[in-house]
């Protein structure tokens, strides 16, 4: 009995530890493309482009112990900005893929 319990425990905790891993590293995405995005806008820019890898390695850094891979969830919160008002596209190139996120916001 305690050994299923065990093996429960251990999965409900896999589970948790990639919950919350995948909350900080969404925040981690966005917390890269705002200041991104803050550093085009300023320079008068409309757009902003990067690599899958550039997007990755940036928050791999940010997230420093993880055991997941965190494609998925950087995918999910860039497609966030494109709901939220964002254009953006995602293209796949012989060098990889790219990701741009663009704005004509009247500020």
């Amino acid at each position: 009995m305690s050994e299923i319990i065990k093996v429960k425990t251990a999965k409900q905790l896999t589970a948790e530890a990639r919950e919350q891993i995948g909350r900080i590293a969404a925040s981690e995405t966005i917390r890269v493309i705002n200041s991104w995005i803050r550093e085009e806008a300023n320079a008068g820019g409309v757009s902003i482009k990067f690599t899958h890898n550039e997007i990755r390695n940036t928050v791999t850094k940010g997230v420093r112990k993880h055991y997941f891979n965190l494609d998925d969830v950087i995918a999910k919160t860039i497609t966030q900005y494109w709901l939220a008002g964002y254009s953006g596209s995602k293209e796949k190139t012989p060098a990889g893929i790219y990701f741009k996120i663009s704005w004509d916001f009247v500020g």
